[in-house]
């Protein structure tokens, strides 16, 4: 009894640590982009893949998933992509001390040893074309990658349901 409260305790605590909801994620390879995807206005797709003990959100180009891990672009030919379409981006700013929206879409999980959670986020690149990151609480932008080179952007939109 004792055993079963505490993983009750604990599952209810890691739920209140995290703001964020899970997606509907479908696994496919090969530059698969399911029927369902959730389509972005720049005709792109959003997906996540493992790497480095972690699973990272990226988006999808020439048939791989892009990810930005370590500050490098890593290509998954294996990944999930991100189904449905009642998802939007909503402003956010790292320059005010601004907590993760509750409905914020969980992109994945980096530094297992910490159980550090992902959302997905996109800022534009010199202002104009916007892409694809990776935000976590102890990061304070939207971290992208544009060609292998990471920045970290304080003002961007991060993906909520």
């Amino acid at each position: 009894m004792q055993i079963k409260l505490f993983i009750i305790s604990c599952c209810f605590l890691l739920q209140n640590v995290y703001a964020g909801v899970e997606g509907e994620w479908l696994r496919v390879s090969h530059g698969e982009i399911p029927e369902r995807a959730f389509l972005l206005e720049n005709q792109q797709y959003i997906c996540r893949a493992p790497q480095s003990k972690g699973t990272y959100p990226g988006y999808m180009a020439n048939g791989t998933c892009i990810l930005n891990v370590a500050g490098r672009a890593v290509k998954a030919v294996y990944y999930e992509v991100l189904l449905g379409s009642d998802y939007k981006w909503q402003v956010f700013s790292r320059s005010y001390v601004e907590k993760i929206p509750d409905n914020a879409v969980l992109g994945g999980t980096e530094d297992p040893q910490y159980d550090r959670v992902l959302y997905i986020c996109r800022a534009k690149y010199q202002q104009k074309e916007w892409v694809i990151g990776k935000l976590s609480n102890p990061l304070r932008g939207c971290q992208i990658n544009h060609n292998n080179r990471e920045q970290s952007n304080l003002d961007f939109e991060i993906l909520v349901k």
